[in-house]
């Protein structure tokens, strides 16, 4: 079974890929398995494992003396990686790392090396340093209606914000080559700002060798929480942001189309 990693970001449309792709292909998902919050790994492992392989995953971290699942997959990932991969029966696997899931490189890179694949998914740092923000505001991360909302522009929360995430894909890109792991590079702009949801979809399990269902599958279009094209239409200081884009030559940002730049800020 083929080992996935889908190096992603938070509003990066990365839950809907993994979801999406799912339907499309035969592989299971644990989505973010590395998560801080250990509550939120269990669910998601539930998305892949019986209740019965997840006490299984609990009875081991006990076993090797970790005082804590999180203690388990904090200071030994690639070993309680391999376990859960053990335990997904018949299928290829994917699971996806944000920065921050991983804190020490030297597990970061063992988990790299031991994936068939990588996918680099990111979405226009602007635009998603602001969802998230909405999202932090409004309580919920989905299906939730925002186009009303505003936030604070603040030039310092946005440059840690795209800084931290070019610096985590930088560090896995580093990663992958030392391995020669086989990597795909996609954005959030190519997959869902296009009129081919499926055949984007259809492209990423090709280069992950996925076995593709046989049968004719409804793939839901991305609900949009919010419909409004530019940054600057949802912050309350919008001359504040657009002064700070000329500044950083980087006007285009505001456009939702997009991408994110790959420099430092």
């Amino acid at each position: 079974m083929s080992r996935i990693c889908l190096v992603s970001h938070p509003r990066s449309g990365s839950t809907s890929l993994l979801r999406t792709l799912t339907k499309k292909a035969e592989i299971s998902a644990t989505y973010e398995m590395f998560h801080m919050n250990e509550d939120v790994v269990v669910e998601h492992l539930k998305h892949a494992l019986s209740d019965e392989s997840i006490e299984i995953i609990k009875e081991k971290s006990a076993e090797l003396g970790f005082d804590s699942l999180k203690e388990f997959y904090q200071i030994d990932s690639l070993k309680y990686l391999d376990l859960v991969h053990s335990l997904i029966e018949g299928s290829d696997f994917i699971f996806k790392i944000f920065p921050y899931h991983i804190k020490s490189e030297k597990n970061l890179k063992k988990l790299v090396s031991s994936c068939d694949f990588v996918i680099f998914l990111s979405r226009n740092s602007l635009h998603s340093c602001i969802s998230n923000q909405v999202a932090q505001k409004v309580g919920t991360y989905a299906n939730v209606d925002t186009s009303g909302v505003e936030v604070d522009f603040d030039e310092k929360e946005f440059k840690r914000w795209h800084n931290h995430i070019y610096d985590f894909f930088l560090q896995v890109k580093s990663a992958s080559s030392v391995e020669k792991t086989r990597t795909l590079d996609e954005t959030y702009e190519q997959i869902y700002l296009s009129d081919s949801l499926e055949g984007n979809v259809s492209r990423i399990a090709t280069f992950a060798k996925l076995r593709t269902r046989e049968e004719s599958i409804n793939i839901p279009l991305l609900k949009k929480q919010d419909k409004r094209r530019l940054a600057s239409e949802k912050v309350s200081n919008p001359k504040a942001l657009l002064n700070f884009l000329d500044k950083i030559e980087l006007p285009k940002l505001d456009e939702v189309t997009s991408s994110m730049p790959l420099r430092k800020i």
